[in-house]
């Protein structure tokens, strides 16, 4: 009943507005109401690679319930691709991180609903950025206190025809003015099927006031406000002909028609200093002990009952596998050495916690430890023994 609600609203609003809007937005939440907690990076696995690494970014948990989300639906051409959006809600991930190298990083991917085309070409600096109406991502870093006011803003997409990475702007560099985004060092875009990923990195400086930086570094808690949007279509070349569909984090996202959002609100990014995955991983690389001479051996040391007339006695005996060289054909030879090494251990009495004295009977089971003192390359070879 919400979702009939929400669309019939949507509707009568679009139709209102029409004479001063090209797109169609709503919010079926009301509005965002995200907040992300960025965490640090180690900048050596922030790769512009195309592929979201292990402790690279991490994602934002998003409602992806196509009538309850807060992301933002926008849309232009035809009213049907609001359905558009309801279903590509479902595939688009949205990943955050920053480190002291690359700065604020970025990472989208989307699973777009036909097969990726963009015609686009690259636009003169400050020209904007409308082969996003084919398809691509969208990144405004907006004033806390207006987020109609951009600080930091950049499209990017790829040309399927050429492979040339698209990147697009609106002369809003950042803080001081002078961010300079480029392809492969701060941005790609990768292509497989239908599923693109997007990575792009801001400088700290341009997304941070000066007095949220200590020593160039985010003073923890230290926030911005933003918007960052995947669109789909793949039809037309720029605004022509185009039937563009988008999902945003935030309602100040591609196409969005800000009057449509009941209360419209930036995705709210918080700066942490702790590291991605807790810090550094522990290593679990097994260790091998070499053999105490060159050459490859195994021991297996046994441990006996031998009934004597005051009870058992344990004696050991040592069986040696040594390789003593090799045949015509490269493989080992082996000589087997056994030695029975005089008694051990005698069955003195040992005490039992509340159950006075006792000794181990003759024919219990006994434990045989089994040692290898040598591993060879292919691995470990554990032998065990029961005796009764």
């Amino acid at each position: 009943m919400k979702r009939i609600l929400s669309v019939i609203l949507c509707t009568v609003m679009i139709a209102v507005f029409a004479v001063v809007v090209n797109a169609e937005s709503i919010n079926m939440a009301g509005g965002c109401k995200v907040e992300v907690d960025v965490m640090k990076a180690d900048p050596s696995v922030v790769i512009k690679d195309g592929v979201i690494g292990a402790d690279e970014y991490v994602e934002v948990d998003v409602n992806r319930d196509p009538a309850a989300t807060d992301l933002l639906y926008s849309w232009s051409g035809d009213s049907t691709l609001f359905a558009s959006c309801e279903e590509f809600v479902k595939n688009v991930h949205f990943y955050f991180s920053w480190d002291e190298v690359h700065g604020l990083n970025i990472a989208l991917k989307a699973t777009l609903l036909e097969t990726p085309h963009n015609e686009g070409v690259l636009p003169a600096p400050g020209a904007g950025d409308d082969f996003l109406f084919q398809f691509g991502m969208m990144c405004s870093v907006v004033q806390k206190d207006d987020m109609t006011q951009d600080v930091m803003y950049r499209g990017i997409s790829k040309n399927t025809v050429t492979g040339e990475l698209l990147i697009g702007d609106y002369g809003v560099h950042g803080y001081k003015g002078n961010a300079d985004i480029q392809p492969g060092r701060d941005f790609t875009v990768s292509i497989e099927g239908n599923t693109v990923t997007y990575e792009m990195s801001y400088p700290l400086d341009a997304v941070l006031k000066a007095e949220e930086l200590d020593g160039g570094l985010p003073v923890e808690g230290s926030s911005i406000h933003m918007n960052i949007s995947a669109t789909g279509g793949s039809t037309g070349t720029g605004y022509d002909a185009a039937t563009t569909y988008a999902i945003s984090l935030g309602d100040g996202g591609y196409m969005t028609t800000i009057n449509l959002i009941e209360n419209p609100s930036p995705v709210k990014l918080f700066f942490r200093n702790d590291a991605i995955g807790g810090g550094a991983a522990v290593d679990t690389t097994p260790v091998t002990t070499a053999p105490e001479s060159e050459e490859d051996s195994t021991m297996i040391s046994i441990l006996i009952p031998i009934e004597t007339g005051t009870g058992p006695v344990i004696t050991e005996i040592v069986t040696s596998s040594v390789v003593i060289g090799t045949d015509e054909s490269g493989n080992d030879i082996t000589d087997i050495l056994t030695e029975v090494v005089t008694p051990v251990v005698t069955n003195a009495p040992t005490e039992s916690a509340g159950q006075g004295t006792s000794a181990p009977a003759t024919g219990d089971v006994m434990i045989i430890a089994a040692v290898v003192s040598a591993i060879s390359a292919c691995g470990v070879v554990v032998a065990t023994c029961e005796c009764y």
